[in-house]
């Protein structure tokens, strides 16, 4: 590292000990010197040189450059490229604080009398091109333009990058007649016995107190129909269908097995609290990282590119954020007692969610241990409705 920043000098140099003098009073450190006849070879450090250059000059030496580091050859790059460097930096600057604010607004609406009656509101608001972004409420603005805005029945406000998107959903015309549906059968969903039935429309097929096995048609949609006609002047009865929408439920009384398993060990993923931003320079698709090192580690990642916008048109230049939060995986070691505790969890679960709308007349619970974990079987004795609808095609 030190060999990166030492410039090589050789001077003609006849009285060496007056130099060695100077350098020593100065305070400014040589190192290498050799001496051959009247000329003297010698390094200087990078941070010194404008000093000892000085010094030569004061004492009537003539001095050449040998070798220069590559620190010392970095900067005289830097000095002739100047004008790129800064304007790179001012580019960079000016990319960084766009980000703080308003540069273009995005209506996802088709509807220009909409789109027209959004801009409007966002101007009496005061929300134009060059609004500092941190000041904008989107909960608020989408409160304003639901009640404001004409023919808006729902809007969602983001900010993406230095962008406002505003989606909106437009307000629907409620249907002057309802929309016909198709013909059904009220089939069982489950195999057991019929206790109750409220029909409203529909062939009955099975009557109350009957078993049933799953699908079964309880009640039809297609109805006989008896009609007469006169055919080569007799009169004829003609048989035939029609069609109509079972409408009706079907309560009775059924059996349901289910398993809950829990295993012994169990692994789970564990958010540990480390965060970690992340930003790169991104120019045509090459990405520039703008931080020097980071956690290593697990890392869910959330990133946004936030684009130079120069009147209205998106530059393939911008700045790249990178969200991370780190996580890991933590494994639980349970006894078969605490296993079969999980188990019995899991078994309240299910009925909290599955069976709220199901009268439970009796359950039979057993409980099993095997090599991997406790596996808890339960036989439920359940009420409920047996019917659902299925839809059928009229062949013609």
């Amino acid at each position: 590292m030190r060999k990166l920043s030492m410039t090589d000098y050789e001077l003609d140099c006849p009285a060496p000990q007056k130099l060695y003098s100077a350098l020593a009073e100065r305070h400014i450190e040589a190192c290498g010197i050799e001496a051959a006849g009247d000329r003297l070879r010698l390094s200087v450090r990078l941070i010194e040189r404008r000093r000892f250059l000085a010094l030569a000059d004061e004492l009537g030496l003539a001095v050449r450059v040998l070798h220069e580091g590559a620190l010392c050859r970095l900067l005289h790059l830097a000095r002739r490229r100047i004008g790129l460097i800064v304007g790179a930096l001012i580019c960079g600057a000016a990319i960084t604080a766009a980000q703080y604010f308003l540069l273009t607004v995005d209506i996802l609406t088709d509807n220009e009398d909409i789109r027209r009656e959004v801009m409007n509101i966002l101007e009496e608001d005061g929300i134009t091109v060059g609004t500092y972004l941190p000041s904008l409420r989107c909960v608020e603005l989408e409160r304003d333009l639901k009640q404001r805005a004409k023919g808006v029945a729902w809007a969602g406000v983001s900010i993406t990058d230095s962008r406002l998107v505003i989606d909106i959903t437009e307000r629907a015309e409620k249907p002057e007649s309802a929309v016909k549906r198709l013909p059904c059968d009220l089939v069982a969903k489950h195999s057991g016995t019929i206790d109750r039935i409220e029909l409203y429309d529909g062939l009955l097929m099975i009557p109350k107190g009957s078993g049933v096995l799953r699908g079964d048609v309880l009640a039809s949609g297609r109805i006989p129909v008896t009609r007469t006609e006169e055919i080569d002047g007799k009169t004829v009865e003609v048989t035939g269908e029609k069609y109509v929408r079972s409408v009706g439920t079907f309560y009775g009384t059924y059996t349901e097995v289910r398993t809950f398993f829990q295993p012994y060990t169990e692994q789970s993923l564990i958010m540990d609290g480390r965060r970690d931003d992340r930003s790169y320079l991104k120019v045509f698709g090459a990405e520039i990282p703008l931080f020097i090192s980071g956690e290593k580690g697990l890392f869910r990642e959330e990133e946004d590119f936030s684009p130079l916008v120069i009147l209205d048109t998106e530059l393939p230049v911008g700045i790249k954020r990178v969200k991370r939060e780190g996580y890991g995986f933590s494994r639980t070691v349970y006894t078969p007692e605490q296993a079969a505790a999980r188990a019995d969890e899991k078994r309240q679960t299910y009925e909290d969610n599955f069976l709220r709308d199901e009268e439970i007349l009796s359950k039979k619970a057993v409980t099993e241990y095997t090599d991997e974990g406790a596996k808890l079987t339960v036989t439920y004795d359940l009420y409920g409705v047996m019917s659902e609808e299925k839809e059928f095609f009229i062949k013609k």
